[in-house]
């Protein structure tokens, strides 16, 4: 009998403390459920992938799925499996902030475990799908293994206990992607080469009290507060040189169409744009207006059931 094994990770946008997070402060990562991977896993002669990035043999995948390529090396040799062909779907654009990497990961440790009918504890997961984001991130948080899983927002700090945060909110929160791929690791060093400035510094820690201030207040649903908040953090990740012009410009679209708040997301220098709206109206037309100069997917949220 043909058997196969699926499984299923999501994407994630991070509402506030990008790059604060490094220094010890609070950042709330939201999932994005309609973002979204399926892993499809079953039996080869030889063991291949398929996906929207290569198709082709796992022996001969650029250098860009090296991660990929490990874990799948990795499970085959710890759960002695046989050759494996992979087939990724994703809706979710690599090197846009939204998890990508570990989404894909967690997709793939699902699929394998369920093709060789073994059961897979969340903390089995987590371990995998960091053994992959290492090799992808040199020193992941973790945060991301855990948010392309989860149903509920997480606030996390570094060297704490990440922990889940559902809510309600009197929002909309769309998401945009610019078509300018990403550089979180150029972000995070250029953010480590400049801390030694008092300016640096005392953004971070604006950023860092911006991010305690919505979570009290994503507990007290004050949306039209929070987007106030978003826009502060925005000018301050723009001052530490983290924005680019397309960027700007999607966040002052936004601002122009009635968004309570708008900022980038993620690590910047590209990746995405995120807005947060009275309604779902507003954030459709925003999202139209994105796409007419993006050309790029867009995410609408409601925010009510968290």
């Amino acid at each position: 009998m043909f058997r196969q094994g699926k499984g299923y990770a999501h994407g994630k946008v991070i509402l506030i403390g990008e790059h604060a997070v490094v220094y010890n402060y609070e950042a709330i990562a939201i999932p994005i459920h309609t973002a979204k991977i399926e892993a499809t896993v079953s039996m080869s002669d030889i063991t291949s992938i398929h996906s929207s990035l290569y198709k082709g043999l796992l022996e001969h995948s650029p250098k860009s799925l090296l991660p990929i390529k490990k874990l799948i090396e990795k499970l085959q040799e710890n759960l002695a499996l046989p050759e494996l062909h992979i087939q990724i779907d994703s809706s979710i654009q690599p090197h846009a902030g939204m998890g990508s990497s570990a989404a894909v990961a967690g997709a793939i440790v699902e699929a394998v475990y369920d093709y060789a009918e073994l059961p897979l504890t969340i903390e089995t997961r987590f371990d995998w799908v960091q053994f992959s984001d290492t090799i992808a991130h040199t020193n992941p948080s973790g945060i991301d293994a855990l948010i392309t899983a989860s149903n509920d927002a997480i606030v996390f700090k570094k060297g704490s206990i990440p922990k889940y945060f559902p809510f309600e909110l009197d929002a909309y929160l769309v998401i945009g992607y610019s078509g300018i791929e990403g550089e979180t690791k150029l972000a995070v060093e250029h953010v480590a080469n400049h801390y030694s400035d008092d300016k640096t510094r005392k953004l971070l820690d604006d950023i860092g009290n911006l991010s305690k201030n919505v979570i009290l207040k994503l507990q007290t649903n004050q949306p039209a507060s929070i987007g106030e908040d978003l826009n502060k953090a925005h000018n301050h990740l723009k001052a530490l040189g983290l924005s680019i012009d397309r960027l700007d410009e999607m966040v002052e679209v936004a601002l122009n169409n009635q968004a309570y708040g708008a900022k980038m997301t993620g690590g910047g220098l590209g990746g995405c744009v995120l807005a947060l709206t009275p309604t779902k109206a507003i954030a459709d037309h925003i999202a139209t207006l994105w796409q007419t100069t993006t050309q790029e997917s867009v995410w609408v949220l409601d925010l009510h059931k968290g």
